[in-house]
């Protein structure tokens, strides 16, 4: 098993982002500003959507507020599934850069031809991260609940019952809100335990582009085997830059996270949603920018490692092979 020597990947790295001269820049470019680009109009279009629902009112309005609502969810549905095509795009043009190969940014776009192993891949990532997540949430849940029922006083449950609607929901959710938190810390631990495993997945759709996304998961998952223990050392050599990421996802919640605080915001809820997404646009393309190659080029010397090392190891077991007896 190849051992890394992560100041050679960085070297390694380094050298073939430099020969690539400008040819990585302008691809980055190109991401980020489509990237840009597409987020700050969804959020833009969501407000949009938002605010002519909240403007309907009445039950003769009740179909247009079923047919905008129907919209913002094809419109959140589209800024899902968008990023990670686009993403792969991106990671498919640099990969084929730092092998000094010859690409056009225009050569992204195919990358979206590519959208149905990638919705499968997506799908088999998604059903064991959402299988495990949600027994982990089961897990919790009853024995919180079980805890609380055995602790709690009949008389105060039955004040609590006979209060205002308000009232109880919002009892409910403060006693609740612990729990909403220890589940959604287990389930973001879960997908990045998956995220992890399969984080080769987007290199080997680009060397085998016959193969299956519920294939190439499996192969991904194969060549992270004996490798996540050198692949955690080797991130950890980028905390700051997972670190910043982290405090940059909070900021479409800042309303929220003030509310949760008791502090009052002067704007409207939905103009807040819209500010905080298009700050947080702003704020990851910053770091992108700065950062993103070379990590990007880092990653991909790891990558193709491992890669010469499983092809090795499939040659050797070809030439051990006994001819068939006639």
């Amino acid at each position: 098993m190849v051992r890394f020597d992560i100041p050679q990947l960085f070297s390694i790295g380094r050298q073939r982002l430099d020969a690539g001269a400008e040819r990585p820049k302008k691809l980055l470019n190109l991401y980020l500003l489509v990237f840009a680009a597409v987020s700050v109009g969804v959020n833009l279009i969501s407000y949009g959507l938002t605010s002519a629902v909240d403007g309907f009112s009445g039950l003769s309005n009740v179909g247009a507020r079923s047919a905008l609502g129907a919209l913002q969810s094809l419109v959140n549905l589209l800024s899902i599934l968008f990023p990670p095509v686009w993403y792969y795009c991106f990671c498919a043009g640099s990969l084929r850069i730092y092998r000094g190969q010859d690409v056009q940014p225009k050569s992204m776009v195919s990358g979206f031809c590519q959208w149905k192993r990638l919705l499968m891949a997506g799908l088999m990532y998604l059903l064991p991260v959402l299988g495990c997540s949600y027994l982990m949430t089961m897990l919790v849940s009853t024995y919180v609940v079980l805890i609380t029922s055995a602790r709690l006083d009949p008389a105060a449950l039955q004040a609590l019952l006979e209060a205002p609607t308000a009232a109880v929901q919002s009892a409910v959710t403060e006693a609740f809100l612990p729990l909403l938190l220890v589940c959604s810390l287990l389930f973001a631990l879960i997908a990045l335990f998956f995220l992890f495993r399969y984080r080769m997945a987007f290199f080997l759709m680009t060397d085998y582009p016959q193969i299956p996304g519920s294939q190439i998961l499996r192969c991904a998952s194969r060549m992270m085997r004996g490798h996540m223990g050198q692949f955690l050392r080797l991130d950890l050599r980028f905390w700051w830059y997972y670190l910043a990421q982290v405090l940059i996802s909070l900021v479409p919640f800042a309303g929220l996270i003030a509310e949760l605080a008791g502090v009052p915001l002067p704007l409207d809820p939905n103009l807040i949603i819209l500010l905080s997404g298009i700050v947080h646009t702003l704020l990851i393309s910053t770091l992108n920018y700065f950062f993103k190659n070379q990590m990007l080029y880092t990653y991909a010397a790891a990558y193709d490692q491992i890669l010469q090392e499983e092809s090795q190891q499939i040659w050797q077991r070809q030439q051990s092979c006994e001819p068939p007896r006639m």
